[in-house]
């Protein structure tokens, strides 16, 4: 069984199907407004994966074009973001577009950038926000976890889902599991996970 997470919920943003990147600024607001009305879903409706469609950054982007759409669309020059060893590439990318502080060490990050679950720090280890401001948690952006695989189904229940579902996705190793299971515990506080 797969619980959602204390803060927020697994979601996969299905970015598969005839894609192409928004031109110009004048689409550019409405692209982030469509992108963040979709994580909104996905942090409520957990485990669900959303069509992303049209909605990618620029083709110069460093980073998967999903974790990219998410970053210019919820980053800004105030929010701290730690990112992994293989999207290191993308800090130039983010303080050029979006301005936010790029962090050596992910404790003090009010965003995770992460390209698998292998290369996230221990959920534990992140800002889980306080009583009076659960909203300051860290919000984690995972790649690498890939929907629509029956070889590794996994149930979900718990906040958020109506009975329960299952998520088809592979990438999450039993670490990561543990760890989502583990971050339940700190309700209505924990870690966000996109």
């Amino acid at each position: 069984t797969f619980p959602p997470g204390a803060g927020g919920g697994c979601m996969t943003i299905d970015a598969s199907g005839p894609l192409a990147v928004s031109p110009g600024v004048s689409r550019y607001a409405a692209a982030r407004r469509r992108v963040f009305r979709l994580g909104l879903t996905c942090l409520s409706q957990r485990c669900q994966v959303m069509k992303l469609g049209r909605d990618l950054p620029p083709v110069d982007a460093p980073l998967p074009p999903v974790p990219a759409s998410l970053a210019l669309t919820l980053l800004d020059p105030a929010t701290p973001v730690w990112l992994s060893p293989a999207w290191g590439q993308g800090a130039g990318w983010l303080r050029f577009h979006r301005g936010c502080p790029i962090l050596d060490q992910p404790q003090k990050a009010a965003f995770i950038l992460a390209a698998s679950p292998a290369e996230l720090p221990p959920l534990i280890s992140l800002k889980q926000g306080v009583d009076r401001y659960p909203d300051t948690s860290a919000t984690v952006i995972l790649g690498s976890v890939l929907p629509l695989d029956d070889r590794n189904p996994l149930t979900a229940k718990g906040p958020g889902i109506d009975g329960s579902l299952v998520f088809k996705g592979h990438g999450l190793d039993r670490d990561f599991l543990s760890q989502w299971r583990d971050n339940r515990e700190f309700y209505p506080l924990g870690v966000d996970v996109f």
